[in-house]
């Protein structure tokens, strides 16, 4: 088999030691090829709650030049604002960060399990009991007899042991889901109801947010509240 030349050379390349170089303070390692040294930086301190942030910022107070960084209405990071190591890299104290929440799913639900879901997913208030009792009170061949004009439907609710009658349903539901911290009062946000089905088989029902996202930008500012009511007059706070 002949070795060429080429194949001497990396082969002596792959045995040579490590060169490390530190142009400008940042350290490389030479070996065929510049690659960057990794900078161990400290983990953050991953949290759920604004509380729990607001705890740990009486620890990280210690540390000089701290920011708080709010990155939207679900999570929010501690920061040292001064560059460290080699990389000049910012390093991350803490991150509070809601947990997978339970929301509604795309598309239809059987009558039940939308009963079921809504009571999870959303603030218990006047307009969410109003929705269930509507809801509730639908016939299995509501939806095959409905009428949908854009704006309301008109089923067949139950009325009594034996008898029916048939209502309009609004359109517009203004409900609050649980979608941001649990230490703030839950934005208002406008759904679409709808109601599909075959003559008797049990309605399916759906509810489609609206296009508007103003309340990200609520859920925000309250958020940027909450710390400046519970975190020192000096803490730096970005949003």
């Amino acid at each position: 088999m002949d070795i060429t030349r080429d194949t001497i050379d990396r082969i002596l390349e792959l045995d040579r030691e490590a060169t490390v170089l530190d142009p400008e303070g940042r350290p490389y390692i030479l070996k065929g090829v510049y690659e960057p040294l990794q900078y161990p930086m400290p983990e953050a301190v991953h949290l759920q709650t604004l509380s729990g942030l607001v705890g740990f910022y009486g620890y990280a107070e210690q540390i000089e030049d701290t920011l708080v960084h709010v990155r939207d209405h679900q999570e929010v990071a501690l920061i040292g604002a001064s560059l460290t190591g080699p990389w000049r890299k910012r390093a991350v104290l803490a991150v509070a960060a809601l947990p997978p929440l339970d929301i509604m799913p795309d598309g239809f639900l059987p009558q039940s399990e939308f009963m079921l879901r809504v009571q999870t997913c959303f603030v218990q208030n006047d307009e969410l009991g109003d929705l269930l009792r509507c809801v509730g009170n639908l016939k299995a061949d509501a939806v095959g007899t409905s009428v949908d004009d854009g704006v309301t439907q008109t089923a067949t609710f139950r009325s009594g042991v034996a008898s029916s009658a048939k209502k309009e349903i609004r359109s517009v539901w203004d409900l609050q889901p649980f979608v941001t911290w649990p230490e703030l009062e839950q934005p208002t946000i406008s759904y679409i109801l709808r109601l599909k089905g075959r003559e008797g088989e049990e309605p399916r029902v759906g509810l489609f947010p609206t296009s508007d996202l103003g309340w990200r930008n609520e859920a925000r500012s309250k958020t940027v509240a909450y710390l400046k009511g519970h975190l020192p007059e000096a803490a730096v706070i970005l949003a």
